[in-house]
């Protein structure tokens, strides 16, 4: 079971270990204990819509997941805690019958009910036998930050009876990698737990040129093999030629009315230009 902080890319982390998984196990299974839900029964997980689309899992929505974590905090409120973990076991055990090994994700404990969610989070995993793959994000945090609420949160699961197998430590300043590596290497019990730092890369959380033309239902006039270029930034060029000019970065996405026929020339000229 992994357990995912806000941020911390924990859906590419699964992705990776769908991947790692599936080459060693001809059956894999994905199971959300709990996961997000508004009013709408149609609404699907975004999660494991796209673990089961991009593997071809061929396995039921309905079987991927618990409850939704607003139906949780309402059955612990009326009949306790005992009643979802058991709901989540059954569950879980009834896919487990059909696959030779399952993937569960956490969530992210990212609203405002985080402290029921890292409970009742560690209760599943402690429950279901579960060792514990813990992914932290050190996003925009000091080395000491980074390492403050990782120790703490392994030391939390410890305290709960949970095995934490290994941690990764997601989206960390390239410049502070390797001293967070070795912060958690030297300072965190126990030793012989598995420490793991991601470097933050910023073209994964831009989109593509692709990508953006896809959602404006965009027609594209030229320039088809350049789609999966990404974006990181944009500018509306509503102003003369020369002001314009100074604007243009590398990976602007350039907004500008259909008749202004010089900065649309002006921009093949830059991308042209050494």
């Amino acid at each position: 079971i992994t357990a995912t902080e806000a941020e911390s890319g924990g859906s590419l982390i699964s992705l990776g270990l769908m991947e790692m998984l599936l080459r060693q196990i001809r059956k894999v299974g994905y199971f959300r204990p709990l996961i997000k839900g508004g009013d709408d029964s149609n609404t699907h997980d975004a999660r494991i819509q796209l673990i089961s689309s991009h593997f071809k899992l061929e396995l039921p929505y309905e079987k991927m997941h618990g409850f939704k974590i607003e139906e949780a905090r309402n059955r612990v409120s009326g009949s306790g805690q005992g009643e979802v973990i058991e709901g989540i076991m059954r569950k879980f055990r009834a896919l487990q019958e059909t696959c030779d090994f399952v993937l569960c994700e956490g969530t992210d404990f990212e609203s405002a009910s985080a402290a029921f969610e890292f409970d009742i989070n560690a209760e599943i995993s402690k429950n279901l036998g579960c060792p514990v793959l813990l992914v932290a994000k050190a996003l925009q945090k000091t080395v000491e930050d980074a390492l403050g609420s990782t120790r703490l949160a392994i030391e939390s699961l410890a305290e709960k009876g949970c095995h934490v197998a290994a941690t990764i430590v997601n989206r960390a300043d390239p410049g502070k990698a390797e001293a967070i590596l070795r912060a958690l290497q030297e300072r965190v019990l126990p030793r012989k737990q598995l420490f793991y730092v991601i470097p933050e890369e910023e073209y994964l959380g831009k989109p593509t040129v692709g990508e953006i033309a896809r959602i404006l239902g965009a027609e594209v006039l030229c320039g088809e093999e350049h789609l999966s270029r990404h974006v990181y930034s944009f500018t509306v060029a509503a102003m003369q030629l020369q002001n314009f000019l100074t604007r243009i970065e590398r990976g602007s996405l350039i907004i500008t009315p259909g008749d202004r026929g010089d900065i649309i020339v002006a921009c093949l000229a830059a991308a042209a230009s050494s």
